[in-house]
């Protein structure tokens, strides 16, 4: 198992159940501690946000309710980490924390060659490494390469922003949070979206609006008639059961994939986020054309001619999977891998063309659909990995947490 993140932890957890041997390599919840803000607040209720255990006894209420945590409706980033941590306590005590250098095929399986020279032969591999190494910087940002033109993902110290001019790029929940965030920690925030309003999520407890831009808010959530969103927290009435039942959508035309991703997917704010803006200019329709660098700022030229000159860019820009990242894949391993716009082509059980080679969280989303890019996707791939490795075919799963 190469990573120790939500979908490593959880994976492992089922396999240790079913009597299957593995080992975790990597350093646990690596990437929500050192690529996420201090001071951010989870988009997932509690209950999406428990980590899949085969009994389903290591949900995040069951934590907060053994040890006595009141759990907010907006779950800390602090929070969740120690739930991660006592889950993985209970759950996967033994993790190789060394870094895996690469992984190679070789007859009957793998080579696993880990950062202090030792190497490890493996008959099957679960790359369940994050998406850090996914994070999007879109052009005119992509280039020239400076420290003061940070991802979301490389933002975990608001130390020191106090008084600097901070350009933050985006419209989902990663720009809007860390606008909020660096207005509070004293930077002086100007937002820059493409997006012609920003769309906010209803509240958790279906007593939030759904409003756009400086609009007025349709009906409350809690006053709609009819099938109510799954408790996955992700996507709408219709989307979020389809999301929900990632086999369906595996088995799913392309078409219907690509749809019910943009509408899960599509650029969007916790309702919580709203009131923390307020200090914050917000420039809609516009997109950045050209970048300058001097000593002094970084000039940035929108496409309707104006400039802003700022002493960090900020880019909410989101993710866009791509293997060919992670480092540790070989050239040859990637020369035979199979890939659609750099996601891994999966079949059953998360099964790349690779023999028992298997990927799973967001780089498996484009063949099973957008819950695996969170949390709560857990719930569906644990029992589904354990099918293939057994030989199961295995029935039709929803990614639905318990109570």
């Amino acid at each position: 198992m190469i990573g120790a993140g939500p979908y490593g932890l959880s994976a492992a957890s089922h396999l240790r159940s079913a009597g299957i041997e593995s080992r975790v390599i990597g350093e646990p919840m690596e990437l929500w501690r050192r690529h996420m803000p201090n001071g951010m607040l989870l988009r997932s209720a509690p209950r999406a946000s428990s980590i899949a255990d085969p009994a389903g006894q290591r949900t995040f209420v069951r934590w907060a309710a053994d040890d006595g945590v009141a759990i907010p409706d907006a779950v800390p980033l602090s929070t969740f980490l120690r739930y991660a941590a006592w889950f993985q306590e209970r759950e996967v005590p033994e993790i190789d924390r060394r870094r895996v250098s690469t992984i190679e095929v070789d007859v009957g399986g793998f080579t696993i060659a880990l950062d202090d020279g030792e190497r490890l032969s493996a008959r099957r591999v679960i790359v369940a490494a994050g998406q850090a190494q996914f994070a999007r910087r879109p052009p005119p940002f992509a280039e020239p390469a400076s420290s003061r033109i940070v991802h979301t993902s490389d933002l975990s110290d608001l130390a020191g922003f106090d008084g600097r001019r901070v350009l933050v790029v985006g419209a989902g929940q990663s720009a809007l949070e860390a606008a909020a965030l660096l207005h509070e920690a004293g930077a002086h925030v100007e937002l820059v979206a493409r997006e012609p309003v920003i769309a906010w999520l209803p509240g958790d407890t279906g007593s939030g609006h759904v409003s756009v831009g400086g609009g007025a808010d349709p009906v409350p959530a809690r006053t709609r008639r009819g099938i109510q969103p799954p408790p996955t927290g992700v996507g709408g009435r219709a989307s979020g059961w389809l999301a929900a039942a990632p086999d369906l959508m595996h088995c799913s035309p392309p078409a219907l994939g690509r749809l019910v991703s943009e509408r899960c997917t599509r650029p969007a704010g916790s309702a919580w986020i709203r009131p923390r803006l307020a200090g914050v200019e917000v420039t809609l329709r516009r997109g950045a054309t050209r970048l300058t660098t001097t000593a002094a700022a970084i000039r940035v030229e929108l496409d309707d001619g104006s400039v802003r000159e700022v002493e960090t860019v900020v880019l909410g820009t989101g993710y866009a999977v791509d293997v060919r990242r992670y480092s540790f894949l070989s050239s040859e391993l990637l020369a035979s891998l199979r890939l659609r716009g750099g996601a891994p082509v999966l079949g059953r059980g998360f099964e790349s063309n690779i023999a028992r080679l298997h990927f799973l969280g967001a780089a498996a989303a484009a063949s099973f659909g957008p819950l695996l890019n969170f949390v709560v996707g857990t719930w569906y791939a644990g029992p589904a990995l354990v099918d293939n490795v057994l030989g199961c075919r295995g029935r039709l799963r929803l990614g639905i947490p318990p109570e």
